[in-house]
């Protein structure tokens, strides 16, 4: 049906589903501003859990290792 759709522009409005389309789009945008408040929060949240303990300084040191893994684009060539 989606193959017909795209090929006959007169059938284009018929083939959309609006009620779908809001549904799809607010459940990505709730998915979108739950991973922004999540990844906006967790480095405060495991400052907070890690402060004053000796994983602090580890687990510090593992992050930035595996950022710096991530973003080597030598390994990439």
């Amino acid at each position: 049906m989606a193959g017909s759709c795209a090929i006959d522009p007169t059938r284009t409005f018929a083939c959309r589903n609006t009620s779908e389309a809001t549904h799809l789009k607010l459940i990505s945008t709730a998915l979108i501003f739950f991973t922004g408040a999540v990844g906006i929060s967790s480095p405060i949240f495991l400052t907070r859990l890690f402060r004053g303990s000796p994983a602090y300084a580890n687990t510090l040191l593992l992050i930035f290792h595996l950022l710096s893994t991530f973003n080597d684009t030598s390994t990439l060539q």
